[in-house]
This record gives structure tokens, C-alpha cells and sequence, in this order.
């Protein structure tokens, strides 16, 4: 399976810019032991760009190999200047938008972090989905607060009133994003006309920093701030607000839904010359920056000095995939303790407590 045409905007002439082969599709899964990790599912990975509207996207992806089971870890909860930057987000979004004492909807919500803490902050109820939710995690839910379902979102499930529909880190992981927030679109309800707010990874940081860390299985579609706001204008939502958060790591993007398409406007398309430099840069620097890293690891275990790796999960399986790392790396250390005696999804290394 591989998709030849845009996902966002339809055009066929993707540019392809930089390949991986044979890589593991799963980055976060808990893993009991080395084998069981090495013998993961692989999956081949294409960047290609779209001129057009600036969307990227692996064009070699196969939604067959991909499972989101209970397995799945990647929470950052545990981390207090995580915690700090969503209570402001939460804080952010119920103050903006008068929120306090309505409904949220989060897609996508993991073990429901952030859908917990703003309806605690805001007193408001809130339904979660997301299909790698883990019931043991249920224990932690205030059932006449938040409610969270082990399943897709999807025109099956999203019969749900909400005032404020969250997709935090999700919508990286959906191949088909046109389709999904025009899904989005037509389940909202007009005269509520909800406040939507997605969060994704900044592409342009991982371009203009050739960060190949940050290009994995998982992650099959890539977004700048020009291509997110185009996608939500030609799907139906007027774009209130849109900017770069978490020292410019994230973007976060919040919209409402209006009755015709809103034209983007002329000046929302500068960012596609820039962009195209930055693809560009990045196909010609990104081997360099391989080699860097290659000869430093080499260079460790010839002097006999030893290497770990700090913080498990999709960076850490984006930079030892692609350098191809065995014994180099010793360990990964984490501070999430759910993930110590288990290996690094894809590799040898195991992961283990600060």
C-alpha cells in the first residue's frame, strides 16, 4: 500500500526527499525482551513533498502493519516541564474560549492526561478515544467526569456533543488527513460549532535542523504551520489561532467550524518558497549529519567508553534505527517508570531507570 497523491490537497506530484528501508513500524510499543523487539514489524519510509500546499507525507506507508495495542507507552506525564507546558495549554484554551463547566472531546487521548487535567481545571466533562487506551488505566477515571473509550474516532463514534474537540500528537499517525478532518468537519454540529484544537510536531524545526531522529514509522504525515492552516481552511474551519509552542517543537492550531470553505489568504502561502529551501537543505545535509553521528558513536566504543541514550520512545527509536545501532548504545534510560525492563521498540538496547 503507498499513497502517490497528496493527502492533504490532491496533487499528484509528490517530490520524494529523503528514504529509510526496512525499519520498524512501532517506536513506543513495551517490549519484554531483545528478540521479541528485533523481530518487529518493518516498514519501508518515502518523504515526499508537496509543492503545492506544503504537506509531507510517507508515501510509502502501509496502514496494515501499524497496531495501537495496549502495549503502546508514550506518555510524557512523568516529566514536570511536560506537566507545566500542558497546564498552560489547558489554562490557555478554557480562559480564550469561556470553557469552564462545558464539554471536551479528546481523539487520540492516550491514557487521558490531558483530558483529566482540563476538565479538572475547568470543571468540565470530558469523553476520550483512543484505541491503545489501556484499562488498567480506568481506575485513575472519574466516571461522571471522564469517560474514555478503547476505540477509533470515526463516523461510528463521534455522536458526541462537545464545546471543545482536542487531537493532541495524533494527527502526525493519520495517513488520510484530508478525509479525517473533513470526518471531523461533518460530525461536529453546526450550531454549537465547537472549538477544535489539534497539536502536532513542527516539520520546519526538523528540516531546517536536519533532526532525523524526529523521522519514524509512525509519523506518516508532516506538517508546517502554512500546510496545517491550509488543511483546516479548505476542510470547513475558520483558523482563530495558530502558532509554534514548546520552544517551537509543537504547533498548535485552533479553529471553529463555518458553513463555506475560508479561502486562505494570500499571505498564508509565503511559507511554501521557505519551506521548499528547507526540503531541499535537508536532502542535501541529512547524510552528513548520519555520518556525524556514526563516526562519534564509532570513535566512544574504540576507547572503550561507554554510551547510553537519555529518554525512550519515538526519538530514541528515530536515531537508533537510522544509524543502525547495536552494541554502541548500551542502554536507554527514561524517568517513566511503566517503561523500565523493557527494550526499545525495534533495537537491543533496554531501558532502564535514571
Amino acid at each position: 500500500m503507498g499513497f502517490e497523491t497528496c493527502q492533504s490537497c490532491g496533487a499528484e506530484k509528490m517530490q520524494v526527499f529523503y528514504e529509510a528501508r526496512r525499519i520498524p513500524v512501532h517506536s513506543c510499543r513495551l517490549v519484554d525482551s531483545k528478540e521479541e523487539s528485533l523481530h518487529l514489524p518493518q516498514g519501508d519510509l518515502s518523504l515526499g513533498f508537496c509543492p503545492q500546499c506544503g504537506f509531507i507525507q510517507n508515501c510509502d506507508f502501509d496502514t496494515a502493519l501499524v497496531d495501537y495495542s495496549e502495549s503502546y507507552e508514550d506518555t510524557q506525564a512523568f516529566s514536570d516541564r511536560f506537566n507545566a507546558y500542558a497546564n498552560g495549554l489547558a489554562d490557555h484554551l478554557l480562559d480564550s474560549y469561556e470553557l469552564r463547566g462545558k464539554r471536551a472531546l479528546e481523539i487520540g487521548c492516550g491514557r487521558g492526561d490531558f483530558l483529566r487535567l482540563i476538565c479538572e481545571r475547568g470543571s468540565m466533562r470530558g469523553i476520550g478515544f483512543d484505541p491503545a487506551h489501556r484499562r488498567s488505566d480506568d481506575d485513575r477515571t472519574d466516571q461522571d467526569a471522564v469517560r474514555i473509550y478503547r476505540d477509533f474516532y470515526s463516523k461510528d463514534t463521534c455522536a458526541q456533543d462537545a464545546d471543545l474537540i482536542l487531537c493532541r500528537h495524533t494527527l502526525e499517525h493519520i495517513p488520510t488527513v484530508k478525509r479525517f478532518i473533513t470526518t471531523l468537519r461533518d460530525c461536529v454540529d453546526q450550531e454549537t460549532a465547537p472549538i477544535v484544537c489539534f497539536e502536532v510536531p513542527d516539520t520546519a524545526r526538523i528540516l531546517q535542523e536536519d533532526a532525523f531522529w524526529d523521522v519514524y514509522y509512525e509519523h506518516c504525515s508532516y506538517f508546517t504551520l502554512g500546510s496545517l492552516e491550509r488543511l483546516f481552511r479548505a476542510c470547513g474551519f475558520a483558523v482563530l489561532n495558530a502558532r509554534k509552542t514548546y520552544e517551537d517543537q509543537y504547533l498548535v492550531i485552533e479553529a471553529r467550524p463555518v458553513t463555506d470553505a475560508e479561502p486562505m489568504p494570500a499571505s498564508g502561502y509565503s511559507d511554501l518558497e521557505e519551506l521548499s529551501r528547507d526540503v531541499q537543505s535537508f536532502q542535501r545535509n541529512v547524510g552528513e549529519k548520519l555520518r556525524y553521528w556514526r563516526k562519534a558513536l564509532d570513535a566512544y566504543r574504540d576507547q572503550r567508553q561507554r554510551v547510553a541514550l537519555w529518554g525512550a520512545g519515538s526519538k530514541a527509536a528515530g536515531f537508533l534505527t537510522a544509524l543502525n545501532v547495536a552494541d554502541e548504545v548500551g542502554c536507554v534510560v527514561d524517568i517513566n517508570p511503566n517503561k523500565h525492563g523493557y527494550y526499545q521498540a525495534g533495537t537491543e538496547q533496554r531501558i532502564v531507570e535514571p
